[in-house]
């Protein structure tokens, strides 16, 4: 509903960075992302929960929000965007794969179904990408910087994003169309 989301709109200007550490929504994995105090390099590593083993570690810029990585509904897909590039990390056998968007990724989330990915892009612009239909799909348009926020509402029905400077947009899908604007 409308009311809804208003209330992502405001609570997402609050919003700067996801928390550390992340749990998926399975409850089967852990992710964190530590910086090596002696060297400075950016890791992300994944935790199995159950057998207590390390499945993946990835070199990343932690302070790089795009760094910030989103599981899939399965808990098999871990999505990291180092330097802007996104790529798609299979947490059963540590596989990763480009997910080619046009522009600079600034923080990538699945929808509900695992089926629906969206990379906000430091343009302002949204794409959204579907792995049942092999690629990217539509392109969202209204925001002036760099996306730092996105949810898809529970029936996948509409996607919410923010931007840096707390604009907020939120689109019908599948067509696209703004349903809500609020901001810049």
């Amino acid at each position: 509903s409308l009311a809804h989301i208003e209330d992502a709109a405001i609570a997402a200007r609050n919003i700067v960075r996801r928390d550390e550490p992340a749990l998926s929504r399975d409850r089967r994995f852990l992710s964190i992302a530590y910086v090596n105090s002696k060297t400075l390099e950016g890791h992300r590593t994944v935790w199995s929960i159950e057998d207590q083993r390390r499945i993946l570690d990835v070199a990343v810029d932690p302070f790089d929000p795009a760094s910030v990585q989103s599981f899939g509904l399965d808990g098999e897909l871990l999505a990291v965007a180092p330097g802007g590039k996104p790529r798609l990390w299979s947490l059963l056998d540590g596989s990763s794969r480009p997910v080619y968007v046009a522009g600079e990724a600034t923080i990538s989330t699945f929808d509900r179904s695992g089926d629906l990915m969206a990379f906000g892009l430091r343009s302002g612009e949204v794409e959204l990408h579907s792995r049942k239909l092999g690629g990217r799909w539509l392109r969202l348009r209204g925001l002036s910087r760099p996306v730092t926020l996105m949810v898809f509402d529970d029936g996948s029905e509409r996607l919410l994003a923010a931007s840096e400077d707390g604009s907020v947009r939120a689109w019908t899908l599948p067509r696209g169309d703004l349903a809500f604007a609020s901001g810049h």
